[in-house]
């Protein structure tokens, strides 16, 4: 069996740590890398070693057909270009949130459905080997039963050198439902469901650093309970 071949649409920061890992991989190749700015596609291509960069995600599609596709774009966007993927009968891997609207993940799901391919959400703290310890914990008895979760993020997000408080440079998050919040809950979201099951009533709170940001002068958008 040959190598798989990959490509990448959106070349930002963890677009690096998708390429780094990649680049690790023996059976794996990217073959092509997408942004909207030429100098970031031609940047990431030259760094590493991949043979083509376009600016234009359908202009790939075109081109090429990958066994994977990494989305790691803006929230905002990995709806029309997950659909366009998928449309094209490609894997998708996309970072988190997958879509901003939950209606939005529902047609892509089942657009995935009927072209057969795979979809999924990037929840690397699942494979955590903290995360992993626990779960054998609990698969074994060792722990007995769970009867409550705690999940925590230590972030400084309104530290001096937060990409959250960069005015020169606004954070997609603070365009999120929730806020800076809303960029981490999908990992606290799919943590909570290892190792409680199916989810049935949701109680939320803003935190501090919301209306630290808020009184800063940031634009925080707040989910409205309902």
């Amino acid at each position: 069996m040959g190598k798989l071949t990959g490509v990448l649409i959106g070349c930002g920061a963890i677009a690096r740590e998708h390429l780094t890992v990649l680049a690790e991989l023996n059976n794996v190749e990217i073959v092509a890398v997408c942004d909207i700015s030429t100098a970031r596609a031609e940047a990431a291509a030259e760094r590493f070693g991949i043979a083509r960069s376009y600016t234009s995600h359908r202009d790939l599609l075109a081109d090429l057909r990958p066994d994977l596709v990494h989305i790691t774009t803006p929230p905002a966007s990995h709806f029309p270009i997950a659909q366009d993927c998928l449309a094209a009968g490609l894997n998708v891997f996309c970072e988190k949130p997958m879509t901003v609207r939950y209606s939005d993940f529902c047609t892509l799901k089942q657009l995935a459905r009927d072209k057969g391919c795979m979809l999924m959400e990037n929840q690397q703290n699942r494979f955590h080997s903290s995360i992993q310890s626990i779960e054998e914990l609990i698969r074994s008895g060792e722990l007995g039963d769970v009867i409550e979760v705690q999940i925590c993020l230590s972030l400084n997000i309104t530290g001096a050198n937060s990409p959250y408080v960069d005015e020169n440079a606004p954070h997609f998050g603070l365009t999120l439902s929730g806020g800076v919040i809303g960029d981490f809950l999908p990992h606290i979201a799919y943590l909570v469901y290892m190792f409680t099951g199916k989810i049935v009533d949701v109680a939320y709170w803003v935190e501090q650093a919301q209306a630290r940001l808020a009184s800063a002068g940031r634009r925080v958008s707040r989910h409205d309970k309902g």
